[in-house]
């Protein structure tokens, strides 16, 4: 009876998908059972790095809450942004802290996370009921690449999808990976230009070129270091994601700049509400006693999405 008064319980799963046997999941689902019946309700999950290989993991972090206990003297804020004029009035410090609490707070409820693609560094999390949905076959846009095509082998393959890997600094050139994943050394950006081995242009002139202006995106992800600031403000203004179902963006910087926040406002403004974000813990650091990083994955599902061609 005493865990019925606990508010938030946080839980460290361990099991080898290798050798654990039908009894023990049994027994773990049992538990986790017992823990829904008395009213406990996951709200987070973390598939923990230290014991992953690139397929599974063999610990899981899991955090509950009791919805029936919690506080409810005090209502909880949103996290708001403010207008464009008003981040322009704020300090570095301000910008950071609002930063950084904007994007760790999730708007958009998604019932299943489901990774694709490595464990590890290279797979991403994908909203599963919302792919459940898109008309078939679907098209993914998968920006930064390198050399690590697992996430786009095995979305591919997972939803039927035509998926377009695109990478200007591999040493490898345009070419058909797989049955429906294609490669092409380009890049996001702002302009059309020269960059490293290949090339860098505006999501409108890369849709033109593969014929797609009016196929809906169902998912457009983007790892690109550092050139989201410049290439995303484009995307929105030429109205290139009011297409795109899901779009996945590492950003990349300490968050303490006015054109980071406003460019939240900007994807914000544009119908798109966060439902998972991911920590990379190779690029922490410590502010005002605060542990953060400069690499955040940010998962956004474009609450006004519209099909072109619908």
């Amino acid at each position: 009876d005493s865990i019925k008064k606990v508010r938030q319980l946080l839980l460290e799963l361990h099991f080898d998908p290798k050798t654990t046997d039908a009894e023990v999941y049994i027994l773990l689902l049992e538990r986790l059972r017992m823990l829904y019946s008395i009213g406990l309700r996951i709200t987070w999950f973390d598939q923990l790095i230290h014991c992953a290989t690139n397929k599974f993991n063999k610990c899981y972090a899991v955090y509950f809450i009791q919805p029936d206990l919690r506080d409810k003297s005090k209502g909880v804020a949103k996290v708001d942004l403010p207008s464009i004029d008003n981040i322009r009035k704020l300090n570095g410090n301000q910008i950071a802290d609002l930063y950084f609490s904007y994007i760790e707070t999730t708007q958009f409820f998604c019932q299943h996370i489901l990774r694709i693609g490595r464990i590890t560094d290279g797979g991403w999390n994908v909203c599963h009921d919302q792919m459940l949905k898109m008309k078939s076959p679907c098209i993914v846009y998968s920006f930064g690449v390198f050399n690590d095509l697992s996430f786009d082998d095995e979305v591919a393959a997972t939803y039927n999808c035509k998926v377009y890997a695109f990478d200007p600094t591999t040493p490898f050139d345009t070419h058909q990976h797989g049955p429906r994943v294609w490669f092409s050394r380009i890049g996001l950006g702002d302009s059309y230009r020269k960059f490293q081995a290949g090339y860098v242009a505006p999501l409108t002139q890369i849709r033109a070129k593969l014929n797609h202006q009016s196929e809906p995106i169902a998912i457009l992800k983007a790892d690109i270091e550092g050139a989201e600031w410049s290439s995303v403000p484009n995307m929105i203004n030429t109205h290139q994601l009011e297409d795109v179902s899901q779009l996945y963006l590492e950003f990349h910087g300490d968050g303490n700049t006015a054109n980071q926040l406003i460019l939240l406002k900007m994807i914000h403004d544009a119908g798109f509400r966060i439902f998972w974000y991911h920590i990379n813990p190779a690029c922490t650091f410590n502010k005002s006693l605060l542990r953060r990083s400069r690499c955040q994955e940010v998962y956004f599902m474009n609450t006004k999405f519209k099909a072109k061609n619908s």
